[in-house]
């Protein structure tokens, strides 16, 4: 189930995101919200897409940890590379696979 504190941190530093309009991770946010909101018809989209968001986060956190270490990273078939770059912005299929909530694939761009 997780520590709640560790979930409140990985939630505030989603929302930190948010707040700055990180130029990769707030267009995946604003992708997923839409997709609750349009797709699943869900009220409260901006809480599922700012969890969604904060596992996100974690989940590159960990990958850019485990690869600094020389760790091998499987990459599961919903898997979205970690932002590569200050200026990267996500690809256009990406985003709009996750508004339709279609499964994303590892795509090479």
């Amino acid at each position: 189930m997780g520590s709640p504190r560790l979930k409140g941190v990985a939630v505030f530093a989603a929302s930190r995101v948010i707040m700055g309009k990180d130029s990769f991770y707030f267009p995946l946010y604003q992708a997923k919200k839409e997709y609750y909101r349009n797709v699943r018809d869900i009220s409260y989209a901006h809480s599922k897409a700012l969890f969604w968001l904060a596992a996100l986060l974690v989940s590159h956190a960990q990958q850019i940890m485990r690869e600094a270490e020389g760790y091998q990273v499987p990459h599961h078939r919903m898997h979205i590379p970690p932002k590569s770059s200050p200026d990267e912005v996500p690809p256009e299929w990406l985003l709009e696979a996750l508004r339709k909530g279609e499964i994303v694939e590892r795509h090479k761009s």
